[in-house]
């Protein structure tokens, strides 16, 4: 027990001392004792635990034994503890002696070895003070294990043990640290002597290092800088693409060698360097690595010079490219830059005369630009983006002129923009300009509406008034529409508007406004006409309709008078019927009139009510008029009831007549009543007939229907408010009873008489379906009787004949026992029939159908007993069926077998055999699957007939099924005998056929090499074949010029025996024609020899002995063709028609004989030929219509290749046949089994064979691809050298000439350019006085830069003919004449800039001079007191202009000579009116309003008018006066728009200008003009300018004053233009007069006369036409037709035409609207005056109105009064937009040519598009009637007539004036 105990405390004792608890009892989990403290129970004792006790304090007898247990095991605690202490003192005593004897060693030892290390350098002292503190630091170690020992067993002295360790441990740290350190130096020592040794070895080898390098490393920079120089001298050559090119192949090679030195230098440098780092050395590596890499950065930074020059050649290629890409860009650029300059020209028409057309021009002439741009900038960005730096670099300035065209366009676009603005802004107002006017018209027509009720007549009367209001509402409403329209489009015009720009935006939206300002006043007008013009029609219609319901009214009281006596019932009864029918009379009467008068009251008021209501159904209208219409509604009221009261007499009247039909009608009915009741009495008899029985059927069936009408009737009469009505019909239902009960009774009986006839049927039914089984089951029994007789018969049993007996029977059972079924199923279905009829019939026929279910029940026993005999006798018949079936199959099977054993023994006849054996096993395989079918069929029938199962015949089945699966087993083994020996004679003959299949192609590949074997033979020269073939080309071509044979050319060459000779041959082609180019052979006299020898047959196999005979030279001129597409051969030359004589193959060889002949028909090429395959001849096309050839002339070579191709090719397709063949035996494809592994054994021995074939094949077709590689290279070599001679010829004479061109351009520059160039430099001033000399150089310039054009278009065209080539001698060429074109460019570069500095210097001179010719010929007329039209007439003399000389000699020594002749150069033709006047006048334009004034001086002069923005004024005379203010200088000047004359400020005083100069105005009319004789526009005609002519303003423009038209809108007849004309001229006279015409309305003849009958038909008259009255309408009174004479205006045609058809049809009336034109008008385009006139109507045509005639209120036109200087006629004419500012110089927009005479003459030159000209005159009109005008051309002064424009052309267009320099 104690030793139980302890073990549980000491358990307790550790679980306390697992969880943390003190050493003593009661703490920790003591407090909560575990289970196996108590015994080893689970459960605890009861009570508390006291931990201080160490026991539990209750009673518990467990607790008691617990405390006991404790209580031993706490003793044996603490005795065991003092036991511990003691031996722990013992032992800390003896480790602590221990301890400090180690810890003082340990430190002494240390002191001695850092005495013995000393200075930490020497490493055998290290040695010695490491190895003296070894020993120290292992006894530490081992004083150090046992103390941790004795710690782990110490207790509570652990303590001392711990503090002993930690001394240990500090003195063994030193030691260690101490160890380590000396270690670590002795390390560092070792390693510091090491490295002293390796940095002396190893420097010396780094120093022998490096003279090896050092001349690498110079070699590799000496290289890159000889290529650097090299790359230099490229960019040195410039343009010189011939030198550039030697410099960069210089280049090229000094960079290879540039490379290779820099590979050796890297080469030897990274060798060293890997010999570096296996220096021990770390300071020598380090050295040698720093000295290598500075190495490598050198040999990079010279690699990086050297890299650039690598793609020396590619910078090259791409600088030759980028000139070509340049020159493409350039050749799209420059045309979409002239395009550019075609926009500009077309805005500056648009900034001139802003019209649609000319802005449409412009934007399209700018679009086209900018499409055309778009493209090249598309072009440009495809070639950049695949570009080279050098490319991007070269088409950097081409990008910029793009920019510039493109920028340029786009300011056109914005300029054309704002003058499209501008148009549209006029567009737009002239639009709301036009519809505010038509809003101004219809309050104009409303005002006119309202007029009837202003002219002081109160009272209209009524249809005048409401015709007022009617037109009042249309004007209003049409008025309101306008204004709704113009609002509208006002509100969406002020919308766009803002879209415009900001000034043209703001000016649009103020027009608009002020336009809505007048829209809303007008507006307000109409709203106030709309009011009043509603209160007049309210009070008149009030009034009409007061007075119709006052009427009405009236009349209705009238109704109920004369109804009142139907009121009272008791005075209706008194009166008589003449007294009731007299009052109904009179009320019908006043009625009648009442009715009348309310529906006109009501006719009236409905439909004028509902038009108020919906305008406004709070109107005072709407109001009144409701008033009146319920006032008419009371008064029909009234009537309605007084008419009812009169209706009623009627009512009462009818109902009694109603009541007496009814009565009637109940009478027939009960009549018909009695009548069916007889006839069913009758037709229940029972020997009635059917006749009978259907006439009661039908009569009640008829009074069935009158029954239930008459009820209906009666039963509304009974609801009729008519008492009496109501008692008769209650009378008359009683009877209507009555005579419903009989027909039910009558219905009884028939329905009785129809069941009996229905149940005799049944019976009759059921009776014979009954005999019909019966009859059944007799036919089961027969049979039954003959299958037991043939069962039971004596002798050998007929097993087929029992068989079928009792298959028979079987199905005779089988069909009586269906037919009882049925018939007991039909039995139960008539029963349940019969239980629905009446009891007594059925009664009687259930005792029937009881007695035929009886007599089926017997037939059923009957039956079962033949079932019972079929039952006991099967089994017997099928065993014996089955034992005959087994037995056949059987001897079936044993003849299978014997034959499948003969073949196994072998034999002659073995496949007779194997078929015999086949047929027998299918034999007996079908016989046993029928007899196992036939078992399973009787195992089945057994088991489903379970009452008489048979075990013993079901085990007897059982076996014999057995054995027939035994014997299908043994079947299955013959059978696979059989494949066997199938499978055997299979394998045999698959092997055979491989073998054969093998051979053949062996046989064909044979074939196939003796078709190719003339590839291998090495005689034939393919270039002498080659040579040959274009020697006879060449002699054909020869022959057929010189109109030679060829028989008569070879017949020179023969020498003898007809053979040809090779000297004469020779010598005969060398200076042939065609073989010769500019005196250079084509063929060399060793290739004519060659060629010769190819004449020799292949026979002949010494051709250096045997010669050419003549046949074979004449054989090779045949014209033989080889087919390449199949093709048909035909009897003649046209296809169409002809027959075909066979279809020629693919190689076929055809013999021409004939020459080609074009078949008319098809216009196809045809040739004869005779076929060399089997002679026959035909003609055959050469080529199809869409280029597809089928013959190609013969090449012997080629003819024998494609015969070899077809052959090789015949051979791999019998190749792959023959390989597919045998695969598929092998796969044994189709019914053919797969074959054994002998099979495929001997069929695989045939594979190398096959290989052998193809390997052969395959050598073929490299031969073959080898002999037609070498023979295109000959070609092609053969057509290189050809080309070569021709190419170095061409380039020859190309050189030559640009050479000679270039030397003559030198010659001719070092005259010119050197004189040019001192003038250039010189100052104008300074070239005064050398005006001659400046005038020959500028002449000797234009003369040197035609040369230069002409050299350069001569070098473009030379260069673009070689452009493309690349090498040869054409790439010379190019390069050569690149190299000319450059030094001309430039040249020509050079001449236009001295040329234009040259021209800007005489230009100068010559302004100058003209001006002081103007001011000397200005002076001198001031001088005679002369105007400058007397001082031109007095010059002039009797010539239209003033000669040069008459000029200079009358300004005399006024001027310089050289100013004379310098200033009059231009005009050398003679001074005309218009340069004169143009010399001396000068006129200004008004730029900012300004007074103009009587008298010089400001302060004292009067203002005479006011000078308008833009007014010219003609300059008279300045204010020469003392006393005038400088600041503000006066003239003196002409107003043109009213003559007058004063004095203007030019400048204000602060500098503001008032007045510039400009040109003299002059106008070019661009459509026909009207000169007119005065001022006003109505004036006469004076004469017409066509366009393109120019007028002299002389006065103007004045406005007239403003003018009302009429207009009216119509259609003339002559073309159907519809458009607007004036009625009126400005005289005031009608162009129109009315014109009586006849319109056709609808389609009729125009016939001969006016009888119908007897006239002939002209023509047909369309709807529409218009005729013409010759005789007055007629009537046909026969016909009653109305018909008259006309003539149609048509086509002048007389004849008849109806006017009115017999039905009242109108064919032709009479029109007011046709009207004659008096006067020629013309017919404009829109409403507006002036608008686009579509064409002039003349007089005498016809003219249709076609809408009311409106006025226009039209502001007064801007008149002019001009002149023609060529006649001096004057007249006035209007202003209009087709009038353009004209001067005197024009540009050429269409190239024409420029006469010597005003009517064409001599032509003097072509003017060029784009060129400019200076008129000397107005434009004139020829003879012709062109307009033309006398130019100069600047370009080169040539004089001559112009055509400005023709018949839609214009040629010529007049630039806008310039400004004059001031004078």
């Amino acid at each position: 027990r104690l030793k139980k105990a302890w073990f549980s405390f000491a358990l307790a004792f550790a679980a306390v001392m697992q969880e943390g608890a003190t050493s003593t009892p009661g703490e920790g989990s003591w407090q909560q004792p575990y289970p196996f403290m108590y015994g080893g129970e689970a459960t605890a004792p009861q009570g508390s635990f006291d931990p201080q006790a160490v026991a539990w304090t209750n009673t518990d007898p467990q607790a008691s034994e617990a405390n006991g247990r404790l209580a031993a095991a706490y003793a044996l605690w603490q005795q065991q503890q003092q036991q511990q202490e003691a031996q722990m003192q013992e032992k800390l005593q003896a480790i602590s002696a221990e301890v400090s004897k180690v810890d003082t060693d340990a430190k002494q030892a240390v002191s001695q070895a850092l005495a013995l290390a000393g200075n930490l350098t020497s490493p055998d002292a290290l040695m010695q003070a490491e190895q003296a503190l070894t020993p120290h630091s292992n006894l530490m170690m081992e004083v150090q294990r046992k103390l941790a020992e004795a710690q782990r067993n110490s207790g509570p002295a652990g303590r001392n043990f711990v503090t002993l360790a930690n001394q240990l441990r500090m003195t063994q740290q030193q030691v260690s640290s101490e160890m380590s350190k000396f270690r670590t130096a002795k390390a560092k020592a070792e390693q510091a002597a090491k490295a002293a040794e390796a940095d002396e070895s190893d420097g010396r080898t780094f120093e022998a290092m490096m003279p090896e390098i050092t001349p690498k490393m110079t070699a590799a920079e000496e290289g890159v800088d000889k290529a650097v120089a090299a790359h230099e001298a490229i960019e040195s050559a410039g343009q010189d693409m011939a030198k550039a090119k030697a410099e960069m192949e210089e280049t090229e090679a000094a960079v290879k060698a540039a490379e290779k030195a820099l590979f050796e230098a890297r080469q030897i440098i990274t060798a060293k360097s890997n010999m570096s780092k296996r220096f021990m050395s770390i300071k020598v590596r380090e050295q040698a690595n720093v000295q290598f890499g500075q190495l490598n950065q050198k040999l990079m930074s010279v690699d990086t010079k050297l890299r650039p020059l690598k793609n020396i050649r590619q910078e090259f290629q791409q600088r030759e490219a980028a000139q070509q890409v340049l020159a493409e860009v350039m050749q799209k650029l420059e045309p979409a830059e002239l395009l550019c300059k075609e926009a500009e020209l077309a805005a500056e028409k648009v900034t001139l005369d802003a019209t649609k057309e000319i802005s449409d021009a412009a934007d399209a002439a700018n679009k086209t630009a900018h499409e055309r741009l778009t493209a090249v900038s598309r072009f440009l960005q495809q070639k950049k983006n695949a570009a080279s730096q050098v490319l991007i670099k070269e088409i950097a300035t081409v990008e910029e002129r793009l920019k510039k065209s493109v920028e340029l366009l786009q300011k056109l676009k914005d300029s054309q923009k704002q003058a499209s603005e501008r148009i549209a802004l006029q567009t737009l107002l002239n639009d709301a300009q036009e519809k505010l006017q038509a809003v101004q018209d219809g309050v104009n027509k409303a005002n006119d509406a309202e007029s009837p009720f202003l002219m002081g007549v109160e009272d209209l009367p009524m249809d005048k008034t409401l015709t007022a209001v009617k037109n009042c509402e249309a004007a209003a409403t049409s008025t309101s529409t306008a204004a709704s329209i113009c609002r509208m489009f006002l509100g969406t015009k002020l919308v766009e508007a803002k879209r415009f720009s900001p000034d043209m935006g703001k000016e649009a939206q103020e027009k608009i406004k002020e336009f809505q300002t007048k829209l809303e006043e007008l507006t307000k007008r109409i709203t106030s006409l709309k009011a009043k013009t509603a209160e007049r029609k309210r009070s008149t219609l009030t009034k009409e309709i007061s007075g119709l319901v006052k009427e009405a009214e009236t009349m209705a009281a009238k109704v109920a008078e004369a109804a009142a006596v139907f009121a009272d019932d008791s005075k209706l009864a008194s009166l008589s019927s003449d007294e009731v029918k007299a009052a109904a009379d009179a009320t019908t009467k006043a009625e009648t009139a009442a009715s009348a008068s309310i529906a006109e009251a009501k006719k009236q008021i409905s439909p004028r009510l509902s038009e108020a209501k919906a305008k406004d159904p709070n109107s005072s209208l709407s109001q009144d008029l409701a008033a009146l219409q319920a006032r008419i509604s009371e008064a029909q009221n009234q009537v309605v009831k007084c008419v009812r009261n009169c209706q009623n007499m009627d009512q009462r009247i009818q109902a009694r007549k109603t009541s007496e039909e009814a009565a009637a009608k109940v009478v027939a009915m009960e009549e018909h009543a009695q009548k069916t009741t007889d006839l069913v009495e009758k037709a229940v008899q029972e020997d009635a007939t059917e006749e009978t029985l259907k006439e009661a059927e039908e009569s009640i069936a008829s009074l069935q229907n009158e029954l239930r009408t008459n009820t209906r009737q009666i039963d509304m009469q009974t609801r009729s408010r008519d008492d009496s009505i109501r008692e008769s019909a209650t009378k008359l239902q009683e009877r209507v009873k009555v005579v419903q009960g009989n027909l039910e009774t009558a219905q009884g009986k028939i329905r009785l008489r129809s069941e009996k006839a229905s149940v005799k049927s049944m019976l009759e039914e059921c009776k014979e379906r009954v005999t019909e089984a019966q009859a059944t089951v007799k036919a089961c029994s027969e049979s039954e009787k003959a299958f037991v007789a043939i069962s039971q018969a004596e002798g050998e049993k007929d097993v087929e004949k029992e068989a079928a007996a009792l298959a028979d029977l079987e199905s005779k059972i089988k069909a009586g026992n269906a037919s009882l079924n049925s018939t007991k199923s039909l039995l139960s279905v008539k029963r349940v029939s019969l239980k629905r009829m009446s009891s007594e019939l059925a009664t009687s026929a259930f005792a029937d159908l009881d007695a035929l279910v009886k007599s089926l029940e017997e037939e059923a026993t009957t039956l079962s007993q033949a079932k019972k005999v079929l039952t006991d006798r099967q089994h017997e018949v099928v065993k014996r069926e089955l034992e005959v079936k087994f037995k056949a199959a059987s001897e079936l099977f044993e003849a299978s077998k014997k034959t499948t054993a003969k073949l196994e023994a072998g034999g002659e006849d073995l496949a007779a055999t194997s078929v015999a054996a086949g047929s027998e096993q299918k034999a007996a395989t079908t016989a046993l699957q029928d007899l196992d079918r036939l078992l399973n069929s009787r195992q089945q029938e057994m088991r489903r007939n379970v009452k008489e199962f048979n075990p013993a015949a079901m085990d007897e089945i059982a076996t014999m099924k057995k054995t027939v699966e035994e014997l299908q087993d043994a079947l299955h083994t013959q059978k696979q005998q059989l494949r066997d020996h199938e499978d055997k004679s299979a394998a045999q003959k698959l092997v055979k056929e491989a073998y054969d299949l093998v051979e053949g192609l062996e046989k064909k590949m044979q074939g196939t090499e003796q078709i190719a074997a003339p590839l291998s033979d090495e005689t034939k020269d393919i270039a002498a074949n080659i040579y040959l073939r274009k020697i006879l080309e060449a002699l054909g071509q020869h022959l057929q010029k010189a109109t030679q044979s060829p028989e008569s050319f070879v017949d020179k060459l023969i020498e003898a025996d007809d053979k040809v000779s090779e000297e004469k041959f020779v010598a005969s082609l060398r200076d042939l024609p065609e073989l010769t180019v500019e005196s250079v052979q084509l063929f060399s006299d060793e290739e004519l020899k060659a060629a010769y020898h190819c004449l020799i047959p292949s026979s002949n196999s010494d051709p250096k002995v045997e010669k050419a005979s003549k046949a074979d030279f004449l054989e090779q001129f045949k014209s033989r063709y080889t087919c390449v597409t199949s093709v048909a051969m035909t009897d003649r030359l046209a296809i169409r028609g002809g027959k075909s004589v066979r279809k020629l193959a693919v190689n076929e060889t055809l013999e021409a004989v004939g020459e080609p002949e074009k078949d008319e028909a098809s216009g196809l090429l045809r040739v004869k030929f005779r076929a060399e395959k089997d002679g026959k001849e035909g003609f055959v096309t050469l080529a199809a219509i869409n280029g597809n050839k089928f013959l190609e002339p013969f090449s012997a070579h080629a003819a024998l290749t494609q015969r070899i191709d077809q052959a090789v090719q015949d051979m791999s397709e019998a190749l792959v046949v023959t390989a597919k063949s045998l695969d598929n035996m092998m796969q044994g494809s189709g019914p053919r089994r797969p074959p054994s592994a002998e099979v495929k054994a001997d069929v695989g021995k045939l594979r190398p064979r096959i290989a052998t074939v193809q390997m052969n094949l395959n050598t073929l077709k490299k031969n073959l691809g080898a002999t037609k590689k070498k023979l295109a290279e000959t070609e092609e070599l053969e057509k290189s050298r050809a080309k070569e001679v021709m190419d170095r010829q061409k380039a020859d004479r190309m050189i030559k000439g640009s050479d000679k061109a270039v030397a003559a351009l030198q010659e001719e520059s070092e005259k010119v350019v050197p004189p040019a160039e001192k003038l250039a430099e010189s100052k104008a001033s300074e070239n005064e006085d050398n005006v001659e000399a400046l005038l020959e150089s500028e002449k000797a310039l234009q003369g040197l830069l035609e040369a230069l054009a002409e050299t350069k278009k001569t070098l473009e065209r030379d260069l673009d003919t070689v452009r493309y080539e690349t090498k040869g001698p054409l790439d010379e060429a190019y390069k050569a004449m690149s190299k000319h074109f450059r030094a001309v460019s430039q040249q020509d570069e050079q001449c236009k800039q001295l040329l234009s500095s040259i021209q800007t210097q005489r230009r100068k001179l010559a302004s100058d001079a003209r001006a002081a010719v103007a001011g000397a010929i200005r002076q001198a007329a001031q001088k005679e007191g002369l105007s400058a039209e007397a001082l031109f007439d007095k010059l002039r003399k009797d010539s239209p202009k003033i000669p040069i000389e008459e000029l200079s000699g009358f300004l005399g020594s006024s001027i310089k000579a050289g100013e004379m002749k310098l200033g009059l150069e231009r005009y050398a033709d003679g001074f005309t009116k218009l340069i004169f006047m143009s010399s001396i006048q000068d006129y200004m334009k008004c730029v900012r309003e300004i007074a103009m004034t009587s008298d010089a001086d400001v302060k004292t002069g009067k203002t005479l008018k006011k000078l308008a923005v833009g007014e010219f004024v003609e300059f008279l005379e300045a204010d020469k006066t003392d006393d005038a203010d400088k600041t503000m200088p006066r003239i003196k000047c002409r107003s043109l728009a009213d003559l007058t004359e004063g004095w203007v400020s030019l400048k204000g005083s602060s500098g503001t200008n008032f007045l510039e100069r400009c040109a003299k105005p002059f106008y070019c009319c661009r459509e026909e003009l009207v000169l007119q004789t005065a001022f006003e526009s109505s004036s006469s005609e004076v004469r017409r300018l066509k366009p393109g002519q120019v007028v002299e303003v002389l006065e103007g423009p004045r406005r007239e004053t403003a003018a009302e038209f009429l207009r009216v809108k119509g259609k003339a007849s002559k073309d159907g233009k519809t458009g607007f004309i004036t009625l009126k001229d400005s005289e005031g006279q009608d162009c129109l007069e009315l014109m009586k015409v006849l319109v056709c309305k609808h389609s009729t003849a125009l016939t001969t006369a006016f009888d119908i009958g007897g006239s002939k038909s002209l023509r047909k008259l369309d709807a529409g036409e218009l005729l013409e009255t010759i005789e007055e309408a007629k009537d046909d009174e026969k016909r009653v037709l109305s018909r008259a004479k006309v003539r149609t205006l048509r086509d002048g045609k007389e004849g008849w035409v109806t006017l009115k058809g017999n039905q009242g049809t109108c064919f032709v009336e009479q029109n007011e609207h046709h009207f004659t034109v008096k006067k020629s008008v013309a017919l404009e385009q829109t409403f507006k005056s002036g608008s686009s006139t579509l064409r002039q109507l003349e007089e005498g045509e016809v003219f249709e109105m076609l809408e009311e005639a409106r006025t226009e209120k039209k502001e007064g036109e801007q008149r002019m009064r001009g002149c023609l200087l060529s006649d001096k006629t004057e007249g006035w004419f209007t202003f209009s937009k087709f009038l353009t500012l004209w001067s005197p110089r024009y540009r050429c927009l269409r190239s024409t040519d420029l006469n010597a005479e005003l009517d064409a003459g001599a032509e003097v030159r072509k003017l060029a598009q784009g060129e400019l000209v200076e008129a000397f005159d107005l434009p004139q009109l020829s003879e012709a009637g062109l307009v033309r005008v006398k130019v100069r051309a600047e370009k080169d002064n040539s004089v001559g007539f112009v055509t400005i424009r023709d018949q839609g052309s214009v040629f010529l267009e007049a630039l806008a004036p310039e400004r004059p320099s001031e004078r």
